[in-house]
């Protein structure tokens, strides 16, 4: 569910060609996310140097049916025209650099879960592997059993007609944006 350097700073965005917009759904998911053995998301986009696609796994505490940013657990996407994925809880942010801008991204992000722990996860970028040393020590802050929502969100405008689409191979979750 979705990442060393220890407290980077992602960098600012630079201003969008068009008026900024910013789009994103929420997606309730206990059973979901508290079943799982094995989860794989998948963010295919159009990646600029001007927008963020993301996506956060986290617990709606308030029940407001938002997953506020100080809910969320583990968000992992594109920004300013790197990847990322951030440990919210742990105020943890890693990114790697993506190379060319203005192309379609993929980003493939895989946890197998036993019963109290996570056992392994990776995190694949445009068929590369990224976030390796990241992901080779403790893996507890990628998933919890407790986290019941799924937030996808999409700024920038960029491309006319864009689609950012997230699935999941668990239980058949889905997010296009437009």
């Amino acid at each position: 569910m979705y990442a060393s350097a220890f407290g980077a700073v992602m960098p600012q965005l630079p201003p969008p060609t068009f008026a900024d917009t910013e789009v994103w759904t929420n997606v309730p998911c206990a059973q979901l996310l508290s079943d799982v053995r094995e989860f794989e998301t998948v963010l295919d986009f159009t990646g600029t140097a001007s927008n963020c696609v993301q996506v956060a796994f986290g617990c709606d505490e308030n029940g407001n049916g938002d997953l506020s940013w100080n809910e969320e657990g583990v968000v992992i996407g594109w920004r300013a025209g790197d990847y990322f994925i951030e440990d919210v809880k742990g105020g943890r942010m890693f990114r790697e650099a993506s190379g060319a801008t203005n192309t379609t991204r993929r980003i493939a992000f895989r946890v197998a879960a036993g019963e109290e722990s996570v056992k392994s996860a990776s995190v694949v970028c445009d068929g590369a592997a990224k976030f390796v040393e990241v992901l080779s020590g403790d893996l507890r802050w990628l998933y919890d059993r407790g986290w019941n929502m799924a937030k996808v969100t999409r700024r920038g405008v960029d491309s006319p007609g864009e689609i950012v689409l997230v699935e999941s191979d668990h239980g058949g979750l889905k997010f296009i944006v437009r």
